[in-house]
């Protein structure tokens, strides 16, 4: 599996008093199966960046790369503490 790239950012300490936050993930395809990628941002309640990412994932099914992202986002979520957070994708059948 790929190498997690992450992108910009707040120190740790500014998290303190965020509240609830958001999680965009979302995966991509060329075939599938085929070579898929995943990535995601963290926004805090007025819409304003903490941390985003991208992710080679390899070659897995389209539903597989968006479970990916979705699971590297949330790992990221508590590795900065951020236990409140709503989630958005454009993947139904994650949910379902």
């Amino acid at each position: 599996m790929g190498m997690v790239m992450m992108m910009g950012g707040w120190d740790l300490k500014d998290l303190r008093d965020v509240g609830k936050c958001f999680y965009y993930a979302d995966g991509l395809s060329l075939g599938n199966p085929g070579r898929v990628g995943g990535g995601g941002l963290i926004s805090d309640a007025h819409g304003g960046w903490i941390k985003g990412f991208t992710r080679n994932i390899g070659v897995v099914t389209s539903v597989e790369a968006e479970l990916w992202a979705l699971r590297d986002g949330l790992a990221l979520c508590l590795s900065l503490n951020i236990l409140a957070v709503e989630i958005e994708t454009n993947a139904r059948v994650v949910f379902d």
